[in-house]
């Protein structure tokens, strides 16, 4: 009996472990890259009539998005996180976007 029931827990564990790291994967899987989200959040900017011709750079890591550059107003600043919002992949937006003098 107690063989027995060491097999059948041990089974449990090696199941349970299987299905854990199965899940695991599947998730990896659906995951954005970084460079991906740098390229949409790029092109989405420059193609945005608002902010295509502002200098603004952007870079991703682990789907935190850091923007740089100089802009005309806050307006401006507001529509470029509102528009990096949107992107898929964004987890957090990092605003480092100032108002020209």
């Amino acid at each position: 009996m107690k063989t027995s029931f060491k097999h059948l827990t041990l089974g449990l564990i090696l199941s349970s472990t299987m299905i854990l790291s199965a899940c695991n994967k599947a998730t990896s899987v659906t995951e954005v890259k970084d460079i991906d989200v740098t390229t949409d959040v790029k092109t989405t900017l420059v193609s945005d009539p608002i902010l295509k011709n502002m200098d603004i750079t952007v870079t991703t890591i682990k789907g935190d998005v850091k923007l740089v550059g100089v802009v005309d107003s806050q307006s401006q600043i507001d529509h470029a996180i509102d528009v990096t919002n949107s992107i898929a992949g964004v987890h957090t937006i990092h605003n480092e976007l100032v108002i020209k003098k």
